[in-house]
């Protein structure tokens, strides 16, 4: 792949992931030092008082979510508003999901 084509979106819902995303920025810039990517972080925070997650200076581009409903599949559907909040500032060929608590493992 050449510079800039992947987008990384992770959508995170609570605080307690800020360690995991931190990580897993540094851990990702370790293996692949020379590689360009835009790494997508929707606040899919439970409301829009909660507080945000602060990490809008480690490189992230932070984008608001959306408000969590009371409805039977809330949960999911809440997840799946933050993919699609986070799919509208997607600018290459190649998007990776990939959840607060999984990482990226493997050089380039």
């Amino acid at each position: 792949m050449t510079s800039n084509d992947l987008s990384i979106c992770t959508v995170s819902h609570t605080p307690t992931h800020v360690p995991l995303l931190k990580a897993n920025w540094n851990f990702t810039n370790k293996l692949n030092p020379s590689f360009k990517y835009t790494w997508i972080l929707v606040e899919n925070l439970p409301t829009k008082v909660s507080p945000h997650l602060g990490l809008d200076g480690v490189g992230f581009t932070v984008v608001p979510g959306i408000e969590r409903k009371n409805h039977k599949f809330s949960v999911c559907y809440h997840a799946a508003g933050g993919f699609m909040e986070g799919l509208k500032h997607v600018q290459t060929r190649f998007l990776l999901i990939l959840d607060p608590d999984l990482f990226v493992v493997r050089e380039n």
